[in-house]
This record gives C-alpha cells, sequence and structure tokens, in this order.
C-alpha cells in the first residue's frame, strides 16, 4: 500500500503554491509563463492526492480489522473544497468496483479523518468506476519500474476538449533517508480508463537521493539536472513539496538554472560555457 514519507510541515505550503499557480507573469528564462504556471498548478494536484493517500493509509492500517482485509485493492482520491477524498476500493472486477473504506483529508491538517466503513461495500458512482478502471489499466502498463513500490495518483483531465484521466504512477520507498525520483510515469487514458492513449516518463535513469544530513545541521537544496523538458515539471514541484527543501534543477538542453521552493519555479540563471568547455552540467546532488 501506500507509503510515502511526507514531513509534518508540508501542509501550509498549499496556499502559497495556490497563489503562485494563480499568476502569468513574464518569466525572465524567455520560457513560456503558463507552462510554468501549469506545472505549478499539477505539481500541487499530485502533492494533495498523494499526501492525502498516505495519511489515509495510515488512519485506516491504524484499523485491525482493515489489516486484515484481503479485500482492498488500492485507493482513488477525488478533490473536495479544501480536501481531499480517498476511497479504498476492493480488487475484484474494475467494471463492478465497490467501495470499501474512506477518509476524508483536509489540506491542513497534520492527520486524516475519521474513517468510514461500508458494511455491505457500496458500489461506487460513474465516475469513481473509471478512475478505478484507469488505475487498474495503468498498473498494468509496461514500463521500466525503478523501485519495488510504486504509488498511484489518478486525475481528471481534458484533452482536446475531450474528458479523461491522468494517472501518474511514482516511485515510492519506506527508508526515510531516500529520496526516489527516477521512474516516474504519467499516463493519458480515454474517458473510461480503459484505453492508454500516450505516456511520458521523466528521467532517462533511475535516480535516487540519500539524505546523509548531518545533526543539527539545515539543508541548503537538491540540486539535479533535467534532460527531457526546457523547464521544470510537476513532478519537481511535486518532490519540492514532499521533501520541504528547495529543489535547484538545471534544464541541460538550455543550460537554464532554476530554484523551485514552496511550491514556486523561479528562473536563477543561465550557465555560460567556459572558453572551450563542451555542454557539461553539473550531476544530481544533495547538499
Amino acid at each position: 500500500m501506500h507509503r510515502t514519507l511526507y514531513p509534518i510541515a508540508a501542509a501550509p505550503l498549499l496556499f502559497v503554491a495556490t497563489v503562485a499557480c494563480a499568476q502569468q507573469l513574464p518569466d525572465p528564462s524567455g520560457e513560456d509563463p503558463a507552462r510554468l504556471r501549469s506545472a505549478e498548478s499539477l505539481g500541487l494536484r499530485l502533492y494533495r492526492h498523494d499526501r492525502a493517500a498516505s495519511l489515509a493509509t495510515d488512519a485506516v492500517q491504524a484499523n485491525r480489522k482493515y489489516r486484515k482485509d484481503k479485500r482492498v485493492g488500492g485507493w482513488i482520491t477525488e478533490a473536495r473544497e479544501s480536501a481531499i477524498l480517498v476511497s479504498f476500493i476492493d480488487k475484484g472486477d474494475p467494471e463492478q468496483a465497490s467501495l470499501l473504506y474512506q477518509v476524508e483529508v483536509s489540506d491542513g491538517s497534520d492527520g486524516a479523518g475519521k474513517v468510514r466503513a461500508f458494511d455491505p461495500p457500496e458500489t461506487a458512482t460513474t465516475s469513481q468506476r473509471n478512475a478505478a478502471r484507469a488505475r487498474h489499466t495503468a498498473t498494468g502498463f509496461d514500463f521500466a519500474p525503478c523501485t519495488q513500490r510504486y504509488n498511484t495518483v489518478v486525475l481528471p483531465t481534458i484533452a482536446d476538449g475531450m474528458p479523461g484521466w491522468n494517472v501518474f504512477l511514482l516511485p515510492s520507498t519506506t527508508d526515510a533517508k531516500v529520496i526516489p525520483f527516477g521512474g516516474a510515469y504519467r499516463l493519458e487514458l480515454d474517458a473510461e480508463g480503459r484505453t492508454v492513449t500516450n505516456s511520458r516518463t521523466y528521467t532517462r535513469s533511475c535516480l535516487d537521493f540519500t539524505r546523509n544530513k548531518p545533526r543539527g545541521a539545515e539543508e541548503a537544496a537538491l540540486v539535479m539536472t533535467h534532460v527531457l523538458d526546457p523547464v521544470p515539471t510537476e513532478v519537481h514541484v511535486m518532490l519540492n513539496l514532499q521533501i520541504g527543501t528547495p529543489v535547484i534543477v538545471i534544464t541541460t538542453s538550455n543550460r537554464n538554472s532554476w530554484r523551485i521552493e514552496r511550491g514556486r519555479i523561479q528562473f536563477l540563471k543561465k550557465i555560460e560555457p567556459k572558453p572551450d568547455e563542451g555542454p557539461k552540467a553539473p550531476i544530481a546532488d544533495v547538499r
């Protein structure tokens, strides 16, 4: 099940990031500011839904009955005003998805709300059934995993005027000292969640960061290069919100450097090559 590790102080970041995402200001990098704001907005959505699933899982696992319940096959999440509703579904036929447990997680809380158990199970709505089907389709997608554990986030989307689903496959760990990053994928699916229509990865290789912070020291930033896009992506924003530490991203195609803090992407500077220097960029590092 879901075991992403979140800092307790992360929740207050939500309002700051929401305000930042609403701004459409020219960017000194020369890149499309709408693309940057879109990455911020989607990264915040990913963070909210994944965080809620993590806290809801902790809440239901505190129930002995749930821990012995062999019916549970996963979860889906739905946005509410200032909260995320997490529904745990059975692992049977996704065409007949049923709700077993439900928990609401408020954005500003450090934990989940009261666990609601359905006895008998409650039939999922059409939207919930489509989301469950999209999750089921995505988990069967042929991709190259970087970790043994993966979390999923299923989000409704509109593409070319048509409704559909984005399913994010996110590497996870139970080790508080390890930050898994490589191997994240976004899959685009049709409205019923039956067919993957497009997919992308965010890295070309598996990448983990190890946190070896000396006692009493503060982490300045997590630094990494990115080769697939000219700007940071939603997974970089989500990573920043998860770990609560600034993330420095160097996009190698344009040699731009960016700082992500509290969910906001800020252009830093262009890294000009030194005389006789080839197109090099710093390796990923945690410091």
